[in-house]
């Protein structure tokens, strides 16, 4: 009986204890802001310049956030200090300078502070997009 009794406690410990630590993260990441600024290349002109458009997003999981007709995505991991969206069209991430025409990648990690760059994977003109995490 005594064993019963031990294996019940421990079971609502280990309930009690997944509960704090999801409540707890979940407190901790919603204080998030996702700083988009969204500019645009093109090619066909020496003379072209592009027009900066910064916004600013609270971070929600699982929200649909609309920035163009081109870019929209969804939240769909909140870490401690990093999320990671999922987009409706494929975008080059830029890592080596260079954007990647055939990208077909639709999730990425933007990490607190850092920015991330994706790019439309376009030959002669596109937009770029900075993502940048806050607290």
């Amino acid at each position: 009986m005594k064993k019963i009794y031990l294996f019940i406690v421990l079971i609502i410990l280990v309930i009690v204890s997944v509960v704090l630590y999801f409540v707890l993260n979940n407190n901790e990441t919603n204080n998030f802001t996702l700083i988009i600024k969204q500019s645009s290349w093109s090619g066909w002109s020496e003379d072209y310049v592009p027009e900066e458009i910064t916004k600013e997003y609270k971070v929600e999981l699982n929200k649909e956030y609309v920035i163009d007709s081109y870019f929209i995505f969804t939240i769909k991991k909140i870490n401690s200090n990093s999320i990671v969206i999922k987009t409706n069209n494929p975008l080059s991430d830029n890592q080596d300078g260079t954007i990647n025409l055939s990208s077909n990648k639709t999730k990425f990690t933007v990490t607190l502070d850092k920015e991330l760059m994706l790019d439309t994977p376009s030959m002669d003109a596109g937009d770029i997009y900075y993502l940048t995490l806050k607290k």
